[in-house]
């Protein structure tokens, strides 16, 4: 995700501090985010996508699906509200894909 987060932005030839400071966060947790050493939020994720105008399914790459067992079997270790919270998740990102898509 890290890699093609790093690589929206500079598509649209944003440098890693006006990215911060759209994002409204410090440089140092943006470049941690590029650098794979965090994982961005989820409201974060949507910010990025705006920014740079991908769906957020394109940071998520495909060549490496998860297998489905695997992910039911995280998914089923999770409280049911954290599960849920995944599945909205999930739903969004599959939407945007086909809204891409199409």
């Amino acid at each position: 995700m890290h890699v093609l987060i790093l690589r929206a932005r500079k598509s649209q030839k944003i440098t890693q501090l006006e990215m911060a400071k759209k994002l409204g966060i410090s440089r140092q947790t943006y470049v941690d985010i590029e650098n794979g050493v965090r994982v961005p939020r989820v409201d974060l994720l949507n910010k990025i996508s705006e920014i740079t105008n991908k769906p957020v399914s394109y940071f998520f790459e495909r060549n490496n699906p998860m297998d489905c067992e695997r992910l039911l079997g995280l998914l089923a270790e999770l409280e049911p509200k954290r599960r849920d919270w995944y599945m909205k998740l999930f739903e969004k990102i599959l939407e945007e894909e086909l809204d891409f898509v199409s």
